[in-house]
């Protein structure tokens, strides 16, 4: 319900503005994410042995994104991250992240009682969709979306540790508004669903904005949520067209 809420303020607030151009659709983009998951892509007890105990997950990395416009309907666009995750247990003898098997790269975080893990994955996406204009300066769109990644999984207890390689292929649609408030202040909001070969499926929200300097480059924020994941994102985006 709260996700629903969101997106409908997202709108709400779109539809009301003053007429001004609609949002720009040809872009380039590089940034930041940072978030916490509910759990993590080994995070269950099966897979790594102690079953029952509590496993804490964050994640942070970079990505690089394009968007192009054909015609005045349709865009495509492409997408690369990389980023790296680490998870450890819960109990009362260890609190925390785990960095690593070895009690010199781990520090405060090596408890030899324990599983660690230490995830690095990167992966690309493309995206395909229509943004057929509902107001002057707000456009509806629909998106579908694959996305290929790779994750390199080290495990470890105390001693050696092992590293296990897993490709996930994912597949999304997505719908959402994009607005332009005024000639500087763009917001946006989406809703979506993503199914995935190894992960569980998700149905997620997202919104965000971006503020214009001059003409073409623009500073975007946005901020997503799911059951699963809470994530932060900012970057910087040069607009061709407007």
């Amino acid at each position: 319900m709260k996700l629903v809420k969101i997106t409908g303020a997202v709108a709400a607030l779109a539809l009301s503005s003053a007429a001004v151009a609609g949002p720009n659709w040809t872009w380039v983009e590089v940034g930041a994410y940072v978030g916490d998951a509910d759990g993590g892509l080994y995070a269950t007890g099966d897979a790594i042995g102690d079953s029952g105990q509590e496993y804490k997950d964050g994640y942070n990395g970079w990505s690089a994104n394009g968007m192009f416009e054909i015609g005045s309907l349709y865009h495509v666009g492409v997408g690369y991250f990389d980023g790296d995750f680490a998870e450890g247990v819960s109990n009362s003898a260890f609190d925390g992240g785990c960095e690593g098997s070895d009690p010199e790269v781990a520090g405060d975080n090596y408890y030899a009682g324990n599983d660690c893990i230490s995830n690095d994955a990167s992966g690309w996406n493309v995206v395909a969709g229509i943004h057929p204009a509902v107001t002057d300066n707000t456009d509806l769109v629909v998106n579908v979306r694959y996305e290929k990644s790779d994750v390199r999984t080290s495990f470890g207890d105390g001693g050696p540790s092992v590293e296990q390689k897993t490709k996930t292929n994912e597949w999304g649609i997505n719908g959402g508004v994009r607005s332009m408030l005024s000639d500087v202040f763009e917001v946006n909001g989406y809703i979506g669903y993503d199914q995935s070969d190894s992960l569980d499926n998700e149905v997620w929200v997202k919104t965000g904005g971006q503020y214009y300097f001059g003409q073409n480059f623009g500073l975007v924020a946005e901020a997503t949520l799911s059951d699963a994941t809470a994530e932060i994102y900012g970057g910087l985006r040069w607009n061709f067209v407007r």
